[in-house]
């Protein structure tokens, strides 16, 4: 122990400050990570909740029916989106009319 009392209250006033310090940076984690929690709430995607089970295109060769395309996607580019997603899915081309989309719920 120190025999010196001005040493002693230095000492004691470094340690309380160490405390006090100790304190703040485990306030600012508990914040930072109630932060992430709000963000990682409000991130979802409308596309990727919303998806048609199913689409009748009216196309060259006939009625063709076509899945996994985003009610958005097809919305956002209308014809274009339809298309792509008809060839994905049936390997031909196919054209198609944007009045023609018939969506299943």
């Amino acid at each position: 122990m120190c025999q010196n009392p001005e040493k002693r209250k230095n000492r004691n006033m470094k340690e309380t400050m160490n405390e006090k310090q100790k304190e703040k940076k485990e306030k600012q984690k508990e914040e930072e990570e109630e932060k992430k929690k709000k963000k990682k709430k409000t991130r979802k995607k409308p596309e990727i909740r919303r998806k048609i089970k199913s689409m009748v295109v009216d196309g060259e060769g006939g009625k063709v029916e076509v899945a996994e395309a985003t009610k958005a996607e097809a919305v956002r580019r209308k014809y274009r989106a339809v298309e792509l997603a008809t060839r994905q899915i049936y390997g031909e081309k196919v054209r198609c009319s944007y009045s023609a989309l018939v969506y299943g719920e």
